[in-house]
């Protein structure tokens, strides 16, 4: 078994190959309050021959069980090419971050982080969606069917929109048009991120937040190329890692 760990900020992914290179475990557990054991729970319930660690917990992982390290980068480089040979960009929205990424022939051109703030992540949709006593299906599924007049989230900050949605359905404005300002306003934080670099299509779309098909149909429309969704977006981290680990214990 070959395997790839992804220790991110709100879950651990954990992805093995076999001799052929093919997914034949997949797991996603909750990062928890100690990401690192969590990590190493679910690593001691699998043989493997070769581990490697990528995400913020990488490090950690190395000086414990992981057998190697590489960046996030450089796993959703290799995940992205593997899935789709001709990509040329890379878009990860995570838990608590976005990283935009311009490839060539599957090597990494340039990149840009947006880890300082959880302004357009995942936690961004999830406490929104809290305030609208949803489920982050369910906000996409009402951003996607909305087609009255729109309203405008002028808050980029994740906590202080939770209290502007507040304030907006008090004003009478439906939860509807609510649910697709927030994914507007997604939207056009990682357009800007994106609009950093010179980044062409078509465009892997990874991470938790690529299940959204009002983001994913948005960004298609606005950047006028494909953008493309692997089978489980969430994985790409740890797969990258599982297939950086099968293909150097392979070359060996």
């Amino acid at each position: 078994m070959y395997g790839g760990i992804d220790i991110g900020s709100r879950t651990v992914e954990l992805v093995l190959l076999d001799e052929k290179g093919d997914i034949s475990i997949k797991e996603m557990v909750d990062s928890s309050y100690n990401p690192i054991e969590r990590a190493r729970d679910i690593v001691s319930d699998n043989e493997i021959d070769y581990l490697v660690a990528t995400g913020y917990g990488r490090y950690r992982a190395q000086a414990g069980f992981a057998d190697e390290v590489i960046s996030e980068i450089k796993a959703y480089s290799i995940s992205a090419t593997h899935h789709y040979p001709k990509a040329r960009s890379v878009l990860d929205i995570g838990g608590q971050d976005i990283k935009a990424i311009s490839l060539s022939d599957g090597d990494v051109i340039d990149f840009v982080l947006n880890d300082k703030c959880a302004a357009g992540t995942g936690v961004f949709l999830e406490r929104v969606a809290d305030s609208l006593d949803l489920d982050i299906e369910e906000l996409s599924q009402l951003a996607l069917e909305y087609e009255g007049a729109s309203v405008e989230l002028s808050s980029k900050c994740a906590v202080f929109a939770e209290s502007e949605v507040i304030s907006l359905l008090h004003s009478g404005a439906s939860r509807e048009s609510v649910a697709q300002a927030v994914h507007d306003s997604v939207v056009n934080i990682v357009l800007g991120q994106i609009r950093k670099l010179e980044i062409q299509g078509p465009m892997v779309f990874g991470g938790g937040v690529a299940h959204n098909r009002y983001i994913q149909k948005e960004l298609e429309s606005e950047l006028n190329y494909k953008v493309l969704t692997p089978e489980y977006p969430e994985l790409m981290g740890a797969h990258g890692a599982a297939l950086h680990a099968y293909q150097k214990t392979k070359s060996r």
